[in-house]
């Protein structure tokens, strides 16, 4: 229910993760002219409960320091410092462990939302919250009080994605820890619709690397923002599993490179210039938007080969809302020293570092010495074929039959040449 109007209604978001905060809040404030209040943990989220008795409804994460969400709702359900008992609440969760969906469920928690947030399923879940029923009625405090959940506030033990992750990450990144990458790593991967079960597949381990590296080398912030839009679109339908794994790994014989470290402000010399152009090592100038208006990069995001590459291949789909400036369409980036003079030309790229685009065809139309732009997947997560594979007499009639079973992809990106 898109059309949702939060208009008069006072909602409480907790989650300390403050790039995830901005994003909820943006999300919500197209629904309408709500009263916006958060909070970065549970703890925080009681004290603001307290003195704010005009909260409608509260959002909230569930892995978080100090007080997680199963342990705010818990106080909530118990009147803790006289809050409503019965106050709505929607768990946030990239979870999928039962037992804390079962905790949840016995705490009476009013809805799940599961990362990646789509506009469309807060909508909906927001508007059975605020609907006549519900959910069940609440029951004295007694009986939340003995519900046990300290078994959950610490969700630290190893799972099948952090043990997947940890055999991948080799070490410390310039100005993260390794413990720091295989956390955070794992929180997004988990959050990848497609991938659940495939985490020690070849499918698996190309997209675990690529998180990875883009962590690495562009921050928390920016990776999270470009991994939720991109399985927003696999989930709609516009890019499937192949394409999401294709775009976000970095161009064959690229080397990694360090995560810039954190400026105060981006400065630089400002230009516009073509996707085709885009200078390696320039940053975002403003904030980029995918075409349904959905955040994607943030300014100041440091633009990489992964990370340029991804965003030749959106465009390529008609997915990125790209600025306009006589009549091409770019972006705005910020280049320092040397490369300023070159940014904008050919230059700025190392020659032969971009992976071609190809064209996306039907695979029952691929022909024999047709080049393949993109690996192609079954659906178990094994790597059928390799990006630059030759297709011969042998791979066409496979792949084919392989798409009539649904093993594979019914679509397939071959060299436009």
């Amino acid at each position: 229910m898109q059309g949702l109007d939060l208009t008069g209604r006072c909602l409480l978001i907790v989650d300390d993760v403050d790039f995830s905060r901005k994003i909820l809040v943006n999300m919500l404030e197209r629904m309408g002219k709500p009263k916006i209040l958060t909070a970065s943990d549970g703890v925080q989220a009681l004290q603001t409960l307290t003195h704010h008795r005009e909260v409608d409804a509260v959002i909230s994460d569930f892995n978080m320091p100090a007080m997680n969400g199963l342990g705010l709702l818990k106080a909530i359900r118990t009147g803790t410092n006289r809050i409503k008992p019965d106050l709505p609440f929607a768990m946030i969760t990239g979870h999928s462990d039962k037992s804390l969906v079962d905790i949840a469920l016995t705490l009476d928690v009013n809805a799940f939302v599961l990362k990646p947030v789509s506009s469309k399923v807060m909508a909906s879940r927001l508007s059975v919250m605020f609907s006549s029923n519900p959910g069940p009625a609440p029951k004295d405090a007694d009986t939340y009080e003995v519900i046990d959940i300290k078994s959950t506030e610490a969700v630290a033990e190893e799972t099948p994605i952090h043990q997947s992750v940890e055999s991948l990450i080799d070490g410390a990144g310039q100005y993260v820890s390794k413990e720091w990458r295989v956390a955070k790593t794992a929180e997004l991967a988990s959050g990848i619709s497609f991938l659940k079960g495939l985490y020690d597949t070849d499918l698996g381990r190309k997209v675990i690397a690529s998180i990875d590296r883009l962590l690495v080398e562009n921050g928390l912030a920016s990776a999270q923002s470009a991994i939720a839009a991109m399985n927003v679109m696999v989930e709609s339908g516009r890019i499937n599993a192949s394409d999401f794994s294709t775009m976000l790994s970095a161009p064959k014989d690229t080397k990694p490179v360090p995560k810039q470290k954190p400026d105060p402000g981006i400065s630089g010399t400002e230009v516009f210039t073509g996707l085709d152009e885009l200078p390696t090592g320039s940053r975002l100038k403003t904030d980029l938007s995918s075409a349904d208006g959905s955040l994607f990069m943030t300014a100041g995001t440091f633009l990489t080969e992964q990370v340029i590459s991804m965003l030749s291949h959106l465009n390529s789909l008609n997915l990125l809302a790209l600025q306009q400036e006589g009549g091409v369409f770019g972006l705005y980036v910020v280049v320092e020293g040397e490369a300023a003079n070159s940014a904008g030309g050919p230059a700025a790229t190392a020659p032969g570092a971009r992976r071609p685009l190809g064209r996306q065809v039907s695979i029952a139309s691929i022909r024999t010495g047709d080049r393949l732009t993109r690996d192609v997947f079954s659906d178990s997560g094994t790597l059928l074929l390799s990006e630059g594979t030759r297709l011969t007499d042998r791979f066409v009639p496979l792949l084919q039959d392989l798409s009539k079973l649904n093993v594979v992809e019914d679509t397939i990106w071959v060299d436009a040449s």
